[in-house]
């Protein structure tokens, strides 16, 4: 649970003088209930309340008429919307497929909306529209999440989501003539892929796509975004370049939006024009790692500012572009983010050899006992795998050469010569499942590992004597 007292204070240039904008305390509670089954599996529980603040647009009482014919006016007195998210979800893998499936109900009271109406005492423009915003608000959103990890061999992996739900918006003003209230359904999907071409060239595409978004006086038309890059590793695996392009088929984007209301009809297209080319360096000095360093700096990020202005009236639902990874983005159904970094392209294995195969009917394999294992990514990895085996039950841990931290194997199976095991680590307020997927072959073995959102990578091991 958090506690907040917020206090904002604004002052202007001119003879106004400050404005007053008042201040508020906000508890806010979040419950996170899990249960990992016994195949390794997780099913949670959680309830969490969120707040999204005013930001200066919506603030600023300033007139602000980029546009004569459509001006905009904040409203000090505005308070911070609340929203309660109530989730249930369930992650599970096949092999080296994660999958995460989620379900949610949103709830937002006291949602900022916009107010739109015609400036009707000014002469010269007879159809200007003024907008202003209230806490008026309140939106009911239904809706869940798919999102998986695909490694469909050494060379390619996809990270692919979906985000669906049923907004309903309404609001409580006393006039007749602003009274309003619509509802519908609001679809996104999110891809994305590496592949290998060779060990030191890869490709990445990414993609993006957002229905149209329901909002209280209208919609807002759908957009999307895709890019295209691709990667050339330097051969001591510190420094790549790279030749990236994005909206290469597209250059012109519009987006077409309406408002209804009593007292208004507006039609409105917005061009965007956002194709670019662009060359990417990168150069590793030193080793990165997920481990938390041992003393660790808490700080507030304050990334729940409702931004924008102008669309007023989607409250939370006013969804942006999430991580590529995507599992917990969904679990939100819509909750303000921005693009992610990707994962570096996977790179196959070193070794030009003809990689062995799994085969579940393959006589058994001996997994038991101590191994020497190397990850092949832009962070590096090796450490010691150790794996027991009492009567039919496998188990085991594995140590980072990093930190010489020992971390307990949540799953282990063998089927035939190909072993699969998972772990956690967590690394500053987050946490991951790896998934390793590996094929025994006598003291070697050869496989992926799939570090969740951030991608899949090469992981070699050795029997030690």
């Amino acid at each position: 649970s958090r506690f907040e007292y917020t206090t904002i204070n604004a002052n202007f240039a001119s003879e106004k003088g400050s404005v007053i904008i008042p201040s508020y305390s906000v508890a806010v509670p979040s419950v996170n209930i899990s249960k990992k089954l016994a195949n390794g599996s997780m099913i949670k529980i959680a309830y969490n309340r969120r707040i999204q603040r005013p930001s200066i647009q919506y603030l600023n009482p300033n007139i602000q008429a980029s546009n004569p014919y459509s001006i905009t006016i904040g409203n000090p007195n505005l308070e911070p919307e609340y929203t309660n998210n109530y989730e249930l979800s369930y992650s599970t893998f096949i092999k080296t497929t994660s999958l995460n499936f989620s379900t949610f109900i949103r709830n937002t009271d006291n949602a900022i909306q916009s107010v739109r109406s015609i400036l009707g005492n000014v002469p010269s423009n007879p159809d200007t529209v003024i907008t202003n915003y209230k806490n008026i608000g309140r939106e009911d959103a239904y809706g869940g999440s798919v999102f998986s990890n695909i490694s469909l061999s050494n060379k390619l992996s996809l990270n692919i989501g979906t985000d669906f739900y049923y907004a309903v918006l309404r609001n409580n003003d006393p006039n007749p003539n602003y009274t309003a209230s619509n509802q519908g359904w609001v679809f996104s999907y999110r891809l994305f892929g590496s592949y290998a071409l060779t060990k030191t060239w890869g490709l990445q595409f990414f993609s993006f796509y957002r229905g149209r978004q329901v909002q209280l006086q209208g919609i807002q038309g759908s957009y999307y975004v895709y890019s295209l890059s691709i990667k050339k590793d330097f051969s001591n695996k510190k420094g790549s370049l790279g030749f990236g392009a994005e909206q290469f088929f597209t250059p012109a984007m519009l987006i077409n939006s309406s408002t209804t209301s009593p007292v208004i009809a507006s039609n409105s297209t917005s061009e965007f024009h956002n194709m670019n080319f662009k060359i990417t360096f990168s150069y590793r000095i030193g080793k990165m790692s997920f481990d938390a360093p041992r003393r660790r700096k808490k700080s507030i990020n304050n990334d729940d500012l409702k931004e924008g202005g102008e669309g007023g009236g989607g409250g939370a639902a006013d969804a942006q572009t999430t991580p590529a990874g995507g599992a917990q983005a969904g679990g939100g159904g819509g909750q303000r983010g921005a693009v992610a970094a990707v994962p570096a392209a996977t790179k196959p294995p070193t070794s030009e050899k003809t990689q062995p195969s799994s085969d579940s009917t393959a006589a058994v394999a001996k997994a038991e006992g101590s191994w020497s294992y190397t990850v092949e990514s832009p962070q590096g990895g090796s450490g010691t795998l150790i794996i027991k085996k009492e009567g039919e039950v496998y188990s085991g841990s594995i140590i980072s050469s990093r930190n010489n931290r020992e971390t307990k194997l949540t799953s282990v199976i063998l089927h035939g010569n190909e072993l699969t095991y998972t772990y956690d680590i967590n690394f500053g307020a987050n946490s991951s499942t790896i998934i390793v997927t590996s094929v025994i072959d006598g003291d070697s073995q050869t496989g992926t590992m799939s570090v969740g959102q951030f991608g899949s990578f090469p992981i070699k091991a050795k029997r030690n004597p």
